[in-house]
């Protein structure tokens, strides 16, 4: 995504000086896109909303990393009262984040593919 970001910003040029600020759009569903090329504002959006979709699983893969730290701390201490059931709670926390980070993956996968048969 920083790769991504610092080419969106230098417009793929040679030089790693940003490029000029784009010119201001009249239509402000998409700022800073000249012109009234629906196709190339179509394009923007979806891979702007690809983008938000990636962000949402790297959250949830976060989310799912934390709830593994824990798990693994608490294994420290095996004589806490309660812990078995709490490792299964947790550990069904983090699946679940995972799994909802592999649906996101999924659907960034979609929204980019579909962005590039426009």
């Amino acid at each position: 995504m920083a790769a991504a970001g610092l080419i969106a910003v230098r417009g793929a040029a040679a030089s790693p000086a940003p490029a000029a600020a784009p010119p201001r759009s009249n239509d402000d569903d998409v700022p800073g896109l000249p012109g009234n090329d629906e196709l190339q504002r179509s394009g923007l959006r979806g891979i702007q909303d690809a983008r938000a979709c990636a962000e949402k699983a790297c959250d949830s893969v976060e989310t799912s990393r934390g709830h593994l730290c824990a798990i693994r701390m608490l294994l420290d201490h095996p004589h806490l009262p309660g812990l078995p059931g709490l490792l299964h709670v947790m550990r069904a926390s983090a699946r679940r984040e995972l799994d909802a980070a592999q649906k996101l993956e999924q659907e960034t996968i979609s929204l980019a593919h579909s962005v590039c048969l426009l």
